[in-house]
């Protein structure tokens, strides 16, 4: 079995939700997803960490983990 990976981003800071279902699409795109495959999920600490996570799971329909982070731009 082979390590197999896909990734997806999104730029709608407005709308977490959509956000994450957008993300689901790119990764979609890009690769089959089987049983077995979890996703890992990252964000900025301002953002609706809880509604991206929705959003994705739905999509994609894989456990998902992830969590944030406090880096600012300087």
């Amino acid at each position: 079995m082979s390590l197999q990976s896909a990734t997806g981003d999104s730029e709608n800071i407005d709308e977490a939700y959509a956000a994450g279902l957008e993300i689901g699409d790119m990764v979609l795109e890009k690769i089959e997803l089987k049983a077995h495959f979890i996703g890992l999920l990252f964000c900025n600490i301002d953002f609706d960490f809880a509604a991206l996570l929705r959003g994705a799971s739905e999509k994609l329909g894989i456990p998902m983990i992830g969590g944030t982070n406090e880096w600012q731009m300087k």
